[in-house]
């Protein structure tokens, strides 16, 4: 006889051992299933289908818990390194071991012996395995990076990191409806259709736009030599070197004003917020403790290094390794705008962005804020909720605790294909938007020649406040601006425009 029960009703694997240990996690690291010993499980239409006595989580031991958990909730790196801190370790390395003893080619049970002992550091006194090798992520189900043998183990490491920094992404719809080489295709299509002094123009434009919506994400308005030098790394993003602290500090010198120039990763407590009144600050997000930066930033280099050299897709890369690097914020000012520029250097580097060319990326996140908060607060809203600190009367904060972990181990799940729609959008809309905009123009300066050959200077005028207007000038400009044209020279180049300019540049005025 069966029974049935809501898929969530009965905590169990790391659902249950976050509960049966007292831990705080972030919440999209939960999982959500059903303990069922044995093989008497089914799933029909959400619901688990149990032989009475199966469901019982209370019984199972910790391995049972997590051998269940690799199988149904995946590899979750921020929960398995709470919860081997919380257990008793010699007692879990001695079960671990008789475990393997009974079932020597247990692909979970391999798994977990390899993670055990790769995030902690520590040895079980199980002998090396000599089973068949299995990977220990599923490649159907996350994105994954270069193999590395564990001989121990018998596990191929494919995680997308090293210890001390390791993004997680897994796949879904919204990312497999993206690839990298159709980012790729789209620009290289771009280069060869448009005319080479034109794609010259509209570049040099993008450059400036990119830099000054990269500082406006902050709030801030560069004077005109700090926009300068954001425009020559951006030219010159392909052979910037940032996978160093030097070279990070290098960069973050160039983009902050000259006095807040930082020698390496930070040795302040920062945040990220805003004042309420004389006293009370809104914090939006808080970096990791000072202490843990330059551990981190080691960890972030590291898996820079072996994602950088490696054949994994690289808006994957750019996102785990920019957004990673904010999440860190390992400087006290310049975090934003180097996470930026992080993004346009990897997608260069690793050939997506042919050499001369840059996707405003910035600008795409400017225009479509929302989007772009709500892809940070998928880290930094629930940490929030873990994250303990005090702020003192005059706006310093000091964080209580140990933090570190929170920010080791991060689900990019939902950044990855939000970068790729940026991207995407980026191309789309300003890179074509503005190619297109000056192709107009072009045709309309043609086109108005045809009609009265006046000066440059008044023709572009014509042009801009037309587009200003609905295609029309104004009563007022055609007396203050264009009193030498008539009304049928003013009707015919306002056809010009009209005809020739994209309808999306014409104002509905």
């Amino acid at each position: 006889m069966f029974w049935e029960t809501p898929i969530d009703s009965v905590p169990v694997g790391y659902t249950a051992l976050v509960e049966r240990c007292g831990l705080r996690v972030l919440p999209h690291h939960r999982g959500s299933y059903i303990a069922t010993k044995g093989t008497a499980r089914e799933l029909k239409d959400g619901r688990v289908v149990l032989r009475p006595g199966f469901a019982d989580p209370a019984s199972m031991d910790v391995i049972e818990h997590l051998t269940f958990s690799l199988k149904h909730d995946g590899v979750n790196l921020a929960i398995l390194v709470a919860i081997f801190e919380a257990i008793d370790a010699s007692a879990f390395e001695s079960a671990l071991a008789t475990a393997l003893a009974a079932k020597p080619n247990g692909i979970y049970l391999r798994r977990l012996w390899f993670l055990y002992e790769w995030l902690t550091g520590r040895s079980t006194p199980a002998a090396n395995s000599t089973a068949k090798y299995v990977p220990l992520l599923d490649p159907d189900i996350y994105v994954t990076g270069p193999e590395r043998a564990s001989s121990r183990h018998r596990v191929m490491n494919n995680l997308l990191g090293e210890r001390a920094f390791c993004p997680m992404v897994r796949k879904t719809a919204a990312l497999d409806a993206h690839t990298s080489e159709g980012l790729h295709q789209a620009l290289t299509n771009i280069v060869s259709q448009y005319d080479p002094a034109l794609f010259l123009r509209a570049i040099s434009y993008l450059y400036t736009k990119e830099t000054k919506s990269s500082y406006a994400i902050e709030h801030e308005q560069p004077s005109k030599s700090r926009e300068e030098r954001f425009v020559r790394l951006l030219r010159g993003v392909h052979d910037i070197e940032p996978w160093s602290e030097d070279g990070l500090a290098l960069l973050q010198g160039q983009i902050v004003e000259p006095r807040y120039a930082e020698q390496g990763f930070r040795a302040l407590q920062n945040y990220v917020g805003q004042s309420i009144g004389r006293t009370r600050q809104y914090v939006h997000f808080v970096p990791p403790k000072p202490e843990d930066v330059r551990d981190l930033m080691h960890g972030w280099l590291e898996t820079a290094t072996l994602l950088m050299g490696s054949s994994t897709d690289p808006v994957v890369i750019a996102a785990c390794l920019s957004f990673g690097f904010v999440f860190i914020h390992p400087f006290v000012d310049g975090n934003g705008r180097l996470h930026r520029l992080l993004i346009h250097h990897i997608l260069a580097r690793r050939g997506v962005t042919p050499e001369g060319l840059v996707a405003p990326v910035s600008a795409v996140m400017l225009a479509n804020r929302a989007a772009y908060d709500t892809a940070l607060e998928t880290f930094s809203k629930p940490l929030l909720e873990l994250v303990d600190y005090d702020m003192s009367e005059d706006g310093s904060l000091t964080v209580n605790g140990s933090t570190a972990s929170y920010y080791r181990y991060i689900d990019f799940s939902d950044i990855v294909p939000a970068l790729y729609d940026w991207l995407e959008r980026a191309i789309r809309d300003d890179l074509i938007g503005e190619l297109d905009f000056l192709v107009g123009v072009e045709r309309t300066r043609q086109a108005m020649r045809g009609i009265v050959d006046m000066p440059d200077r008044d023709a572009d005028l014509f042009i801009k406040l037309c587009l200003q207007n609905g295609g029309r000038i104004s009563a007022t400009k055609r007396s203050s601006q264009f009193g030498l044209l008539n009304d049928e020279e003013i009707e015919q180049l306002e056809k010009s425009v009209q005809e020739n300019m994209p309808a999306r540049t014409i104002s509905r005025a």
